[in-house]
């Protein structure tokens, strides 16, 4: 998979940088600056997520030696790691086509991208999970330790957004819908991850029993 995970990783690197030239060709036009561009760009959980399938396909591609590997990158090749970012990609790739695909109708170079965050890159990124990645490690501890990400999202939101008075989402924006509604819609986002993590390990601990069965024939 590694020659595999070479080429989605220059996929994936090319669609995130083509979303920040969206982004800042966007604030010009408007008027609000190349910073605002760039804030803009860093807000939303899809580029985030999209930045760490990117950096995990590209630890992917690297070839393993006997040199000691750099913390970062052998912190992307962990199963567990691979695993929580599968469970982001795939939230990113449900909620958009579930619920936010239908507010837009992007055009040109921002459908095509459009496409790529939301539909290609995940879809590559599950490919690589299923067939490259060995869950026989994969602990169910750990969707309590990969809900890290998205809380520290919600606060990083919520901060930002009272600063910037603009939220990315609608179910975030607490401007119009209040803080109440906009905690209760976070708590329920984080009970989406934890059911969709744990249903993430039980696949890849009942995958790697099949494997290691198979082994043993």
């Amino acid at each position: 998979m590694r020659h595999y995970a070479s080429i989605a990783a220059i996929a994936g690197w090319i669609t995130v940088i083509l979303r920040f030239y969206l982004s800042i060709n966007t604030s010009l036009a408007d008027g609000t600056g190349i910073g605002s561009g760039v804030i803009s760009f860093f807000s939303y959980f899809t580029v985030l997520t999209n930045i760490l399938v990117a950096l995990a396909f590209t630890a992917g591609s690297m070839k393993s030696s006997n040199a000691k590997p750099q913390l970062v990158t052998s912190l992307l090749q962990q199963p567990s790691t691979v695993t929580a970012i599968a469970v982001y990609i795939t939230i990113v790739a449900a909620v958009y086509h579930l619920l936010l695909s239908q507010l837009w109708d992007p055009q040109g170079l921002t459908k095509i991208v459009d496409i790529m965050l939301h539909t290609v890159m995940p879809a590559a990124y599950l490919i690589y999970w299923w067939l490259g990645v060995p869950k026989r490690s994969l602990q169910w501890r750990g969707a309590l330790v990969w809900l890290s990400y998205p809380i520290g999202y919600s606060v990083y939101t919520l901060l930002l957004g009272a600063v910037r008075n603009q939220y990315p989402y609608p179910f975030t924006d607490v401007s119009a819908l209040g803080y109440t509604q906009v905690l209760f819609n976070s708590l329920g986002m984080l009970a989406l991850f934890a059911i969709v993590s744990l249903l993430f390990i039980g696949i890849g601990k009942l995958q790697a029993r099949q494997t290691q069965r198979a082994r043993s024939l």
